[in-house]
């Protein structure tokens, strides 16, 4: 046999066996689908207080999930003596262990290298069977289930109640700030053909760091986003979309923790625009006037609640509307002050929460 028949064979037998790495492996048991999912939960977080969270999410994959993009967008909304709303907004794409994360506050793409899936394709290991193996050896099965038709198994794994069909998550419980979420999969496609355009992620700058140096720029992130808030707080609302690198429904991030601190830092500057509105109304002469002296109020409140409140408009402004108006806020103010020692000296939410309502005020 001469030397080029041999490196003939030598070459097909590599390609047959780079075409049984990437048959053999999976993530999921299923070659491609569309899942979309509704996210819900609801409850009381503190005394006079409740979570709401509700929201959608998609999963789109082929190749048996060697290629998949995961979609997820919901709005937290805290009801009571403090209250807050604001929208979180994940998308990230996973072709083949090269993962593209969507950074949406800073409009860039964070994009980084799974090595561990890199090697599975490389090795031909089947990914799927190793996550029933996990899962059996540190998940606990409960249950058997039935979403849309499809018989799941329902495990105790990370923390989670899971409902898995072929390594696919269509139901899942998590408990965050202490409520049950439920995300749920309401529509299920297993047969469709789908276009790149699936995968298609928004057209922002590539940030491209690989291995330890990504987990590096999160904590050092995770360090500094306390002074991060401190500094952007001022400039955008808390209903604006964040990007899940802060807050993220699958990673257990307490949210009250979140809104106390955003509370407490934007109480006292309530408290101060308060007072100046105040001032300002006392020698407002005209409706236009009198409105442009709550301009601040409104936007403080704005970021406080989480919506923009119509109650603040002033349509009057006669003799008697003014003193009625200046009555309300001296009133407020006092009120107000008589509350900022206690938010001043709150440690955490459920201190805040006290602080806020009529129930311990003494």
């Amino acid at each position: 046999m001469c030397a080029r028949q041999i490196r003939s064979i030598l070459l097909v037998l590599s390609l047959l066996s780079s075409a049984e790495a990437y048959t053999t492996f999976k993530v999921f048991d299923v070659k491609r689908a569309i899942i979309n999912y509704k996210i819900k939960g609801k409850g009381k977080i503190a005394q006079d207080n409740y979570l709401s969270i509700d929201g959608n999410s998609s999963l789109v994959f082929d190749d048996w999930g060697m290629r998949k993009l995961y979609k997820e967008k919901y709005v937290e909304t805290t009801k009571g003596s403090v209250a807050n709303s604001r929208t979180i907004f994940t998308l990230y794409l996973d072709d083949r262990g090269d993962i593209s994360k969507v950074d949406f506050k800073n409009k860039k793409i964070n994009k980084r290298e799974d090595l561990i899936v890199k090697a599975a394709i490389k090795n031909g290991e089947n990914l799927y069977q190793k996550q029933i193996e996990d899962m059996k050896a540190k998940g606990t099965n409960i249950d058997t289930s039935v979403v849309l038709g499809y018989p799941c198994a329902v495990w105790l794994y990370k923390s989670k109640k899971r409902c898995i069909y072929k390594g696919i998550s269509l139901r899942e419980e998590s408990m965050v700030s202490g409520i049950k979420v439920v995300k749920e999969a309401i529509s299920i496609d297993f047969d469709s053909n789908f276009s790149r355009d699936a995968f298609v992620l928004p057209n922002f700058k590539e940030d491209k760091q690989n291995g330890f140096l990504m987990k590096e720029k999160r904590d050092t992130h995770s360090r500094n986003i306390k002074k991060i808030k401190e500094i952007v707080k001022d400039e955008i609302s808390t209903t604006v979309e964040v990007d899940a690198e802060d807050v993220e429904l699958d990673s257990g991030t307490e949210i009250t923790e979140e809104v106390f601190h955003d509370q407490k830092s934007l109480l006292p500057k309530l408290f101060n625009e308060m007072k100046e509105a105040r001032v300002c109304l006392e020698y407002a002469e005209s409706r236009v006037s009198a409105n442009t002296c709550m301009e601040k109020l409104v936007d403080i409140e704005e970021k406080i609640s989480g919506k923009k409140s119509r109650d603040r408009d002033i349509v009057i402004w006669t003799d008697i509307a003014k003193e009625d108006k200046l009555d309300e806020f001296e009133f407020a103010i006092m009120d107000m002050k008589r509350r900022m020692p206690c938010i001043r000296r709150s440690q955490n939410f459920v201190d805040l929460s006290r602080c806020m309502s009529d129930l311990d005020e003494e």
